[in-house]
């Protein structure tokens, strides 16, 4: 494919502070559901994120979202305050620390950073 044509990413440092530990499958459903809510699902496609790595022990993660969408996924991380699921209902808040544009760089950052 073209460099052109091809979709340029943008990787996000994000920390999760919530009372009760997440897991990636929980961080998964906030982005997949919680998400499309606060920025409009018109919005939603120009962001497509999706979970690169997760580290459960320090409650961190890196965001892959696409560039042109990755201020609208900065501000809409500020507005998710909880999320609920069928046996749960927690107060969350998602803080984006850094922004790479390899995931590599962002790794080092996550870990310096912790």
């Amino acid at each position: 494919m073209k460099a052109t044509l091809r979709e340029n990413y943008r990787y996000i440092v994000i920390k999760v502070i919530s009372k009760n530990n997440l897991t990636k499958e929980d961080l998964i459903y906030i982005l997949r559901n919680e998400l499309p809510v606060v920025v409009g699902k018109l919005n939603y496609p120009s962001i497509m994120p999706s979970v690169a790595y997760f580290d459960p022990i320090h409650q961190a993660a890196v965001v892959r979202v696409l560039n042109e969408g990755a201020e609208l996924f900065r501000s809409g991380l500020a507005l998710i305050t909880s999320y609920k699921t069928e046996n749960r209902n927690d107060k969350i808040h998602l803080m984006p620390l850094y922004t790479a544009g390899t995931i590599r760089k962002a790794k080092e950052r996550l870990n310096s950073l912790i």
